[in-house]
């Protein structure tokens, strides 16, 4: 089976790596991938934001699946120009679907015209209404740039003058460009943070698991909003009955709404939630995989995303199942770089690398802003450089091995948070 992945960040190194072992992939082509993801296939010299490269390049080599990994090629449409013009299916939803990502407003909306649970909230297009809506929301309040981001558009602000400031940067100086030219606001939630993670194909919908990721760059929550520093799978408190609290009020609705709308989705949908004394709440939907939860997410599955793609097609999955658990759990560190997320330092030489994903028992290391030059070796490329991952029966043993493996990735801007997991 040739395939083609879509992305160069770790979960792209990690999902190259969950196809490689499925025994099923006899070709496998990343875009534009990194360090990692050529020991495991080629690296194709495409941007994963030129999708008329992308589109060309299927078109010439047919390739018989294609993953997406990052959510901008899915916002920009993909998905359909694969299944339109090449005629290849592709692990990812439509652009209409992918508007779940892509528009913040579009999905505040949709949670709550549908009676979803969400944060009380609204949004806004200029400064004088947002400013508005800001002091009847009150404080502290969540700010949230409409559009992709990178993980850099959320804010959380404690008083109208903090507001006021991020507001002006992102409606009057365009901070953020076209993804800040519209903002949502909305009440500052308290609770346990949760990732859930559903796979979906038309009527079709299997729960893949949970996650708990750490956003912000520095110990104790503390700093900037982030990519992701870190992450663990699965949550323990998330048992069945909490899973069966999040299908019918999370993901049996969000569904039903998109089969409305006449959205047949394909692909991975995750819900970035909030728990408190009320249940869930959705903070946000992505489209794909997170980065870092797919490093934690995908050594966890007991069969492959292959597998669960040919049963979909077959129609052999059920409106709603879970997959068995593993009874492991997973803790990831990222090692970033200096700098991260405003302006890293990059270009530095790495030390300690080992190319191989499985470098110990119970110990992988998934590549994310690593390249290689023949006469320097492998060097820095992007602020998230490394997601160290530790895999074993308790939390405690996956995290010891996971900060393990993070101190042995060495180069002279590194650090990575010491509270994860």
């Amino acid at each position: 089976m040739k395939v083609l992945l879509v992305g160069s960040g770790a979960r792209e190194h990690a999902l190259a790596w969950h196809l490689r072992r499925s025994g099923c992939v006899q070709s496998l082509y990343t875009a534009p991938g990194n360090a990692g993801t050529e020991r495991l296939g080629t690296n194709l010299p495409i941007p994963s934001s030129d999708l008329e490269g992308l589109v060309q390049w299927a078109k010439a080599h047919r390739p018989d699946w294609v993953v997406v990994g990052p959510e901008a090629p899915l916002c920009l449409g993909l998905a359909d120009r694969m299944t339109e013009e090449v005629g290849v299916p592709v692990l990812g939803p439509s652009k209409k679907a992918a508007l779940l990502e892509g528009s913040k407003a579009a999905t505040k909306e949709l949670l709550l015209q549908e009676g979803i649970p969400t944060a009380r909230g609204g949004f806004a297009e200029s400064l004088p209404e947002a400013m508005r809506l800001s002091r009847k929301i009150g404080w502290p309040q969540v700010i949230k740039a409409d559009g992709l981001a990178a993980g850099k558009g959320v804010f959380v602000v404690e008083n109208q003058e903090q507001a006021e400031q991020v507001l002006e940067s992102l409606l009057v100086e365009r901070k953020l460009g076209e993804a800040g030219q519209r903002v949502v606001i909305e009440e500052f939630l308290v609770g346990e943070e949760l990732s859930a993670f559903v796979f979906l194909y038309e009527h079709q919908m299997v729960f893949l698991g949970t996650a708990r990721d750490y956003k912000r760059v520095g110990e104790g929550n503390r700093g900037p909003n982030t990519g992701g520093m870190g992450a663990y799978s699965p949550v323990g408190w998330a048992t069945g009955e909490v899973i069966e609290i999040l299908r019918e009020k999370i993901f049996d609705p969000v569904h039903r709404a998109l089969r409305k709308q006449g959205i047949s989705y394909k692909g991975i949908l995750y819900g970035g939630l909030l728990w408190n004394e009320k249940g869930p709440h959705v903070l946000e939907f992505n489209v794909r995989l997170g980065d870092p939860e797919a490093q934690v997410l995908v050594p966890l599955l007991p069969l492959s995303l292959l597998d669960l793609w040919r049963q979909a097609q077959d129609y052999e999955l059920s409106s709603w199942s879970t997959l068995p658990s593993s009874n492991r759990v997973a803790v990831g560190v990222v090692v970033a770089a200096r700098g991260y997320p405003e302006a890293p330092i990059l270009g530095e030489p790495i030390e300690g690398l080992c190319p191989d994903v499985e470098v110990g028992e119970g110990k992988l290391l998934f590549l994310g802003g690593v390249r290689r030059e023949a006469d320097r070796g492998f060097l820095t490329c992007a602020g998230r450089v490394v997601t160290a991952v530790g895999v074993a029966q308790d939390q405690a043993r996956a995290r010891a091995q996971a900060y393990e493996l993070a101190a042995q990735v060495r180069f002279p801007s590194a650090f990575f948070r010491r509270d994860i997991g």
